[in-house]
């Protein structure tokens, strides 16, 4: 997957799940509210998680086809 996982041992899938059941981290509100509106649209959704010393981002595609993990410095 990456160093982060290893420099901060947080599995990935943890990451995936919690994104998967709504919980998108570090977002503040209106990113959030755009979240939900966008569950609703079939539009792309984005959440920011801690990792360690890390910031990561778990974006899923809108029409679900793929979800992707990447360090904010990358996104």
């Amino acid at each position: 997957m990456g160093r982060w996982t290893e420099r901060n041992g947080i599995p990935p899938l943890n990451l995936i799940n919690r994104h998967a059941k709504g919980n998108f981290g570090d977002l503040c509100e209106a990113d959030v509210e755009a979240n939900l509106q966008a569950i609703k649209s079939g539009l792309r959704i984005l959440s920011k998680y801690s990792a360690g010393k890390d910031w990561v981002y778990v974006i899923t595609e809108s029409d679900c086809s793929s979800t992707c993990i990447m360090l904010v410095e990358e996104y």
